[in-house]
């Protein structure tokens, strides 16, 4: 008696056996191999990068050249270049045509607290009085000046204000390379006001030190009522019985009045902010 028996294997291997007479008296491979595939070179390994030389800077950005080095498989190392461009608001300033890179700081001076290491430059009296100005000259070279008048309390539903602490002055002090504090300079609560520089834009704030009179004891609805900083923009060289600002006596020369005062905002707040 004869019979076989045939199995198809993912090797593409047929097996066949004939039994004759005893058991496994013979015995029979076949085996069918596909083509062999072509196998592809190892890619190059990354074993390092870096940047290069700056290739070009501007107003807010910077474009660097970046270095890769790759190891073959045949342990050769080859580098390849490309570009990396870096951007952030304010990075560079110009100055003396060259772009230098922003400092994010306040430097004290004796009468005065100067900004003017970035694309934005400012001036504060070092004794701020409310009559005092604070001086701002935009990337664009716009010139803003305010003053301070105090806080108030502004209720939305009804259109309604009241100023409940008014701006006393004080001396400016330096909390840390960028940040400019007159501490206790309101009438009516303890409250700091804050300037703090930085590379895209002035930011001013008020820290609380004490609860302030609520703005119900004003007749106002508590809900609907936001703390305000007031600002008095000074719109021209014109006006009479304000004080100067020694701008111009640290050498930024070729200032323009602003035309609006709404386009202070982007640097300072503008008169009438909530709090922040």
């Amino acid at each position: 008696m004869k019979a076989s028996c045939r199995l198809s294997l993912s090797l593409c291997v047929c097996v066949g056996v004939w039994l004759s007479g005893a058991p496994w008296a013979g015995l029979r491979l076949m085996a069918t191999v596909s083509p062999t595939q072509t196998t592809s070179a190892p890619s190059p390994v990354l074993v390092g990068a870096q940047t290069g030389a700056e290739l070009e800077r501007g107003s807010h950005h910077r474009i660097l050249e970046s270095i890769a080095e790759y190891r073959a498989a045949d342990g050769t190392i080859l580098r390849r270049t490309n570009q990396i461009t870096v951007l952030a608001t304010g990075m560079f300033y110009e100055s003396d045509r060259q772009w230098l890179e922003t400092r994010e700081e306040i430097e004290l001076l004796a009468e005065h607290a100067v900004a003017q290491r970035g694309p934005h430059r400012a001036i504060w009296p070092r004794l701020l009085t409310p009559d005092g100005l604070i001086d701002v000259v935009t990337a664009d070279g716009q010139r803003f000046r305010s003053r301070v008048l105090g806080l108030s309390y502004y209720d939305a539903s009804s259109g309604q204000s009241v100023l409940f602490a008014e701006f006393k002055g004080g001396e400016a002090q330096l909390t840390s390379a960028n940040r400019l504090v007159y501490p206790d300079a309101f009438e009516g609560t303890r409250a700091d006001l804050v300037f703090v520089y930085r590379r895209a834009g002035l930011a001013q704030e008020v820290v609380l030190r004490s609860r302030p009179p609520g703005p119900e004891r004003f007749g106002l609805e508590p809900a609907l009522t936001d703390e305000r900083l007031l600002d008095e923009p000074e719109m021209d060289d014109s006006s009479a019985g304000r004080a100067r600002s020694p701008l111009r006596a640290v050498n930024h020369g070729g200032l323009t009045r602003p035309r609006r005062a709404e386009d202070c905002a982007p640097y300072l707040a503008a008169m009438g902010s909530p709090l922040r």
